[in-house]
């Protein structure tokens, strides 16, 4: 895994995962919650959406990068808005409105395989090495907000 540390764009492995997820679905195991609707997935994916924008909107505010291809380009540490609650609301966001697409498509196993699937992957090939190279450029900052707010939630 340590040859794709930052090199595939988060969007992208959401794009994967939901391709799983559409996959798992089309094999029917038999392990539905359609009894929720639709509703409640696009309910979830739209929070999804609404976490990732706060945080882009975040970063824009202090005049930071988004690139997830180098983290060193990070001008300043975001600890504000969102980012009290989560140190990733970007993925966060992400990962809501995959499972929000795998609950509106009512599949209990799509679900699990695709949220779980995509947070596991995000943390180790973007979170982790994105945490190394920021701990090392913002120091005993970057350690105390590690400490006070959670990676995902």
């Amino acid at each position: 895994m340590e040859a794709l540390e930052l090199k595939v764009p988060p969007p992208i492995w959401a794009a994967l995962f939901a391709a799983v997820v559409y996959g798992i679905n089309l094999l029917d195991l038999g392990v539905d919650f359609s009894a929720s609707g639709p509703g409640l997935g696009i309910g979830i994916a739209f929070v999804g959406v609404v976490v990732a924008v706060a945080g882009m909107t975040a970063f824009a505010r202090v005049g930071t990068t988004v690139d997830p291809h180098d983290p060193t380009k990070t001008d300043a540490l975001v600890v504000g808005g969102v980012y009290r609650r989560t140190r990733n609301p970007m993925y966060l966001g992400l990962a809501l409105l995959l499972g929000g697409f795998a609950i509106a498509l009512g599949d209990i196993a799509a679900t699990i395989v695709g949220v779980g699937g995509f947070v596991t992957v995000v943390t180790r090939v973007q979170i982790q090495p994105e945490e190394r190279l920021l701990g090392a450029q913002f120091g005993r900052a970057f350690e105390e907000y590690c400490e006070d707010t959670r990676r995902w939630f």
